[in-house]
């Protein structure tokens, strides 16, 4: 039988995640065992490598030792306690989709692994960090400070505070109307000046030019993606200087700053009590602002490849954003119906009037990373009675399996049409 000795040093564990990474890629056998085998997870950031607990918790590991260890000793739970000696367990969204990035061409990592890095790198890590998320962050196609005037008659005679209320209560839900436009693409940043302060920040989605001026004011309005709005601590011209040295000052110019900068201002932006108004991950949040969403007709739906948008976060990590208008646009597509099932009746909503039902994401965003184009499209939306949609969070794999596959079949072309393809076996691995 082969012997299987628990290890009593460090680098004992750095030669076995050499040898995983090396034999992952080498041995055919154990890849077929990666998806139902691995969830504890483990990285050291000077190799730069992770690997599984199972692998490296035992001296002298190898491929052909672990394809065989089922009936042996091996054990798990044996390997994570002695790896506790040297790994601490960090919940951070940023590695892990590191992780599921490199490891994608073997299999898909389990959407409940664990992630466990050293003790010793703790401090150098989380400085690193910063650097590979400001990289990421970084690809938005600019950033913009859009000057408000308290004699705009939406503002007038309103204190900072009574502003960013604005901006958590009303902008969600509706147009910000301008007088003069921006000169913007769709993902910029805009950074919103008040009172000689940036007071609020939001990411476009889209500009709409009035063919008469609303109210003899207005020329237009700005749709900005609803779970992008951000109000924060106000920041003053000296701590934009800090940012961007070339920066003038504020003024009525609406400036463009240098996105290469993004990475230094979302580490001010973390020290600044940061709050997205629309806390994306409490679901009945979303949900509720779904519901509040007010959309202009004519509602237009194309299946077109669009570019995913990411948020940066109080934690240093990004986000990946949902858009509470593309997912009414879903619902409202449906005619407020589950599509499971459109027999399936709820209840009327006491703020649409119209049969309650839910947006899910049929491809869940927190897989965004291992797709090129967004997910978050109508095409991936679909909506569903609340018993149906607490299914496919909460029911066994047995009885949530009928509902998957059938979005699934309603769905493959229009996902083709936005450039996500997936097979029927990789999407249901995203519930098990």
């Amino acid at each position: 039988m082969t012997e299987f000795v628990l290890i009593d040093d460090i680098e004992d564990v750095r030669r076995n995640i050499i040898k995983f990474n090396d034999d992952l890629k080498e041995n055919k056998e154990m890849r077929k065992r990666f998806l139902s085998h691995f969830r504890q997870w483990y990285y050291i950031k000077e190799l730069d490598l992770f690997a599984p607990s199972k692998y490296i918790g035992y001296k002298n590991m190898n491929a052909h030792k672990y394809n065989n260890k089922d009936g042996t000793v091996a054990d798990g739970r044996k390997t994570e306690a002695t790896l506790k000696t040297w790994f601490v367990k960090r919940d951070m969204p940023e590695l892990f989709e590191e992780l599921q990035k490199r490891m994608s061409e073997f299999g898909r990592v389990k959407a409940n692994s664990e992630l466990h890095i050293l003790k010793d790198e703790i401090e150098q890590f989380e400085k690193g960090i910063k650097t590979i998320i400001g990289k990421g962050l970084a690809e938005i196609p600019g950033i913009r400070i859009l000057p408000m005037a308290d004699s705009d008659p939406e503002f007038t005679g309103q204190s900072i505070q009574e502003v960013q209320e604005w901006f958590k209560n009303e902008l969600p839900y509706k147009d910000f109307n301008y007088t003069k436009g921006l000169n913007a693409e769709r993902g910029t940043l805009v950074l919103f000046q008040y009172k000689a302060h940036i007071v609020a920040s939001a990411i476009l989605d889209q500009k709409v030019v009035f063919n008469k001026r609303l109210g003899g004011v207005y020329r237009g309005s700005y749709r900005f993606i609803p779970s992008s709005i951000a109000v924060f601590s106000p920041i003053n011209s000296l701590e934009m200087k800090e940012v961007w040295d070339d920066f003038v000052g504020f003024n009525i110019v609406q400036q463009n700053l240098d996105i290469h900068m993004y990475p230094v201002f979302c580490d001010l932006l973390h020290g600044k009590k940061l709050n997205y108004v629309i806390e994306e991950t409490n679901e009945e949040s979303f949900q509720d602002a779904i519901e509040r969403m007010i959309l202009r007709p004519p509602i237009i739906i194309k299946d077109v490849p669009k570019d995913p948008i990411s948020v940066p976060l109080r934690e240093k990590s990004q986000r990946w954003v949902r858009n509470i208008d593309t997912s009414k646009r879903a619902v409202m597509e449906a005619n407020y119906k589950c599509e499971f099932n459109d027999n399936h009746l709820s209840f009327t909503s006491n703020t649409t009037g119209r049969n309650y039902v839910e947006a899910h994401h049929l491809i869940p965003m927190k897989f965004q990373m291992e797709f090129k184009k967004s997910l978050d499209v109508e095409a991936n939306i679909v909506p569903l009675c609340p018993l149906c949609h607490k299914a496919v969070h909460h029911a066994s794999l047995e009885e949530k399996e009928p509902i998957i596959r059938a979005l699934y079949l309603a769905r493959k072309d229009r996902l083709q049409n936005c450039e996500i393809g997936i097979d029927y076996k990789d999407l249901i691995s995203y519930y098990d």
